[in-house]
């Protein structure tokens, strides 16, 4: 009834929201209705994403319970979630190389090999190096911890070139990643999650970005590989502390 209402397909409204078929609504749930230029729903979806991101911080701020969409949303990453058997062992791999081994020391300090390691596995396609930020191998090894310790696989780390003047990846703080075998869907889920960070994700191609920054920002960039940016939305949250 609600989707004949506003025009609108069943699939269309369940993918916006993120509904599974037959899932009861509740009341005083709020649902978000598809324009028309959006006929499946799912740029919707992602501008939902973003909202939801922002609730959820102020939530956790309130130190209130998340909202019901926010579980749901939740639970998606946590499926492909798998305890690392070896916590701070990270698997890279590229085009054409690959390293494997402890990232973290006891004390909490990046060893220098994985350092050394991250350096040459986000050179650029010249095989120039940048010291890469230590923070960023954290991360890295906590995306790793999360998915089981599936293998990283690089797309993109230190270049000069982007269509982004103020790109985190002249600098040595971002790097464009997948997890094979993991949606890259589940993976910006996850995330999402972490504080200062700039989060990208691409529905048209095969990476989510991933960078080091003082606030955290998530955007929805619909370009294919190669194209000019054709963002659908930015999201930010107040500096975490």
């Amino acid at each position: 009834m609600i989707a004949k209402r506003y025009n609108v397909t069943v699939e269309a409204l369940q993918r916006a929201n993120d509904l599974d078929p037959g899932e009861r609504l509740q009341p005083g749930q709020k649902l978000y209705i598809p324009p028309r230029d959006d006929p499946d729903g799912s740029r919707t979806q992602e501008l939902v994403h973003g909202l939801d991101a922002d609730a959820g911080a102020s939530a956790e701020a309130r130190g209130s319970k998340p909202s019901r969409g926010d579980a749901n949303r939740a639970k998606d990453w946590r499926h492909w979630a798998k305890p690392s058997a070896r916590r701070g062992y990270v698997e890279l791999l590229s085009h054409d190389q690959s390293w494997r081994g402890y990232v973290v020391s006891k004390s909490g300090k990046i060893l220098p090999a994985a350092r050394n390691a991250f350096s040459r596995m986000l050179a650029n396609a010249d095989g120039d190096t940048i010291d890469i930020d230590p923070q960023l191998i954290r991360l890295v090894a906590k995306v790793s911890d999360t998915f089981g310790g599936k293998p990283i696989q690089v797309v993109s780390g230190y270049r000069l070139e982007s269509y982004a003047w103020q790109s985190r990846h002249k600098t040595g703080h971002a790097v464009d990643f997948a997890i094979p075998g993991v949606p890259n869907g589940a993976v910006r889920d996850f995330v999402k999650g972490l504080p200062n960070v700039g989060i990208g994700y691409y529905p048209n191609s095969h990476f989510v970005h991933l960078d080091v920054r003082g606030q955290w920002t998530y955007w929805v960039d619909y370009s294919g590989p190669g194209e000019p940016p054709r963002y659908g939305g930015f999201w930010t949250r107040p500096v975490a502390r």
